[in-house]
């Protein structure tokens, strides 16, 4: 198990793929149960051949493809992302991107 921005992420192999398994502590309700995950993620699992995540909340699993960037665009233009300050000075702002459960 390793850690990237703060999540925990397993890596597995399934028919010969990769997947990540992602640990999402806990959900949060706004227009339905979501949860959030950064940008960076993405690009990250892209760069490293990462088929699809398999997203653990609680005792639930979720199984989603690494999202192209032609979707986190429509994502974006639909307002389902958000932007929060990053921790470090001169940084670029974390991209969240939400999901619905």
């Amino acid at each position: 198990m390793f850690r990237i921005w703060g999540l925990n992420i397993e890596e597995i192999i399934v028919d010969g793929r990769i997947w990540w398994k992602v640990y999402i502590k806990s959900p949060f309700y706004k227009e339905g149960w979501k949860f959030g995950l950064n940008s960076k993620l993405f690009l990250e699992a892209q760069t490293r051949g990462v088929e699809k995540f398999l997203i653990q909340i609680g005792g639930r699993e979720i199984i989603m493809a690494v999202p192209s960037q032609k979707y986190l665009k429509e994502k974006t233009k639909k307002g389902e992302v958000e932007y929060k300050p990053s921790m470090f000075e001169n940084s670029e702002p974390l991209k969240i991107y939400y999901f619905t459960i």
